[in-house]
């Protein structure tokens, strides 16, 4: 469960591609993980993201407690960007996946690749799981040949830039938190702790106000054809609403690495700032 646009981007994304090619999902969990009831799947599924190392420790360290929890059950983690601030944690992390019999990692990026090797011999690389979203608009309706109208969206957490994007940007930037009301953001907020609390109903609830939270999200994006990101989603989203894109960085150049395995061929996308 999240309350970011851009990790919804993504799980709605995987639900796109888990409808499309018919997939039998039988269980569901955020990070509060029944262990009981992964013994009775075929496979289990990480979703994808930026979260694969040492950034967003929580989330590394459930997949490492699944993954020594059960040796023989077939692991595939969805596309990540795979980053780790020390090469100590990199290896101490790497010899528990690569332990396990069965563990399939995807990455998004060819720097992900490489290191992704310590982890696993059973590795690929394929674009991020929101482009399974693919087509949110019509050709008829793609922004790259009008006039622009500017959209400055830049990210204002840990993996900021600070060098760059709201140095060079004249308007008030602004990031996911300010697309979501406050009551939305707090009811996204709720449900996550009720799921928590293991709440039976929080799934049910999350998906509905995720729902919302993405649809508002696309609204604001399809009201500017030129999208000014720092956010690797934000820069995804303005590819698959067909608007004019000038992208920054984050702090470990996750979406200049993105860039150039996926998006460097897509017609309106520049640098607004040297990469």
């Amino acid at each position: 469960m999240y309350s970011n646009v851009g990790d919804l981007l993504i799980y709605f994304g995987t639900e796109a591609f888990i409808k499309e090619y018919n997939l039998n999902v039988i269980y569901r969990a955020g990070m509060n993980v029944d262990l009981k009831k992964l013994k009775d799947v075929d496979v289990i599924l990480f979703q994808g993201g930026g979260n694969f190392g040492g950034l967003y420790s929580h989330h590394q360290q459930l997949r490492e407690k699944i993954t020594l929890k059960l040796p023989n059950k077939k692991i595939i983690c969805l596309p990540q960007t795979l980053h780790f601030y020390n090469e100590e944690e990199l290896e101490r992390s790497a010899k528990i996946f690569k332990k396990h019999s069965d563990f399939h990692l995807y990455v998004r990026d060819q720097e992900s690749l490489t290191i992704g090797y310590q982890f696993t011999d059973n590795i690929k690389l394929i674009p991020d799981m929101a482009h399974s979203l693919h087509p949110l608009i019509d050709i008829n309706e793609c922004d790259i040949n009008r006039e622009s109208y500017r959209s400055p969206y830049v990210r204002s957490d840990k993996e900021a830039n600070s060098n760059n994007a709201n140095n060079m940007l004249s308007k008030r930037s602004f990031d996911w938190a300010n697309i979501i009301s406050p009551s939305m953001y707090l009811m996204s907020r709720s449900i996550i702790i009720l799921d928590k609390l293991r709440y039976s109903n929080s799934m049910k609830f999350w998906d509905k106000i995720a729902s919302d939270m993405v649809f508002k999200s696309i609204n604001y994006f399809m009201s500017h054809n030129e999208v000014y990101s720092g956010r690797l989603h934000g820069i995804i989203l303005a590819a698959l609403l067909g608007k004019k894109i000038r992208c920054f960085d984050n702090n470990y150049k996750k979406n200049s690495r993105y860039i150039s395995c996926w998006l460097k061929e897509y017609p309106s996308l520049k640098n607004a700032s040297d990469f």
